[in-house]
């Protein structure tokens, strides 16, 4: 997402993949993003935490570890920051 964002805050990011990203729960703000998910969206992450801790056996997942796509470490990341 670090990209995406510098992309976004430069007015450079193409609308489309703005409505994407804000479609699986990144909230834009005036510090970068935010994951904010719906319940749907939220399962379907951990969905993507579960499919990734069957096939590795743990869920250390690298801050920077894309699944299909998909910002599953930044996910991550965000859901530890949250719970401290």
């Amino acid at each position: 997402l670090l990209y995406q964002r510098e992309k976004k805050r430069k007015g450079k990011l193409d609308p489309i993949y703005v409505k994407k990203l804000e479609e699986i729960g990144v909230v834009w703000d005036n510090i970068g993003v935010v994951w904010n998910l719906t319940s749907e969206a939220w399962n379907n992450m951990f969905r993507l935490l579960q499919g990734y801790k069957d096939r590795e056996g743990d869920c250390n997942v690298r801050k920077r570890y894309e699944e299909n796509g998909i910002q599953l470490g930044s996910w991550l990341l965000y859901q530890r920051e949250k719970k401290e």
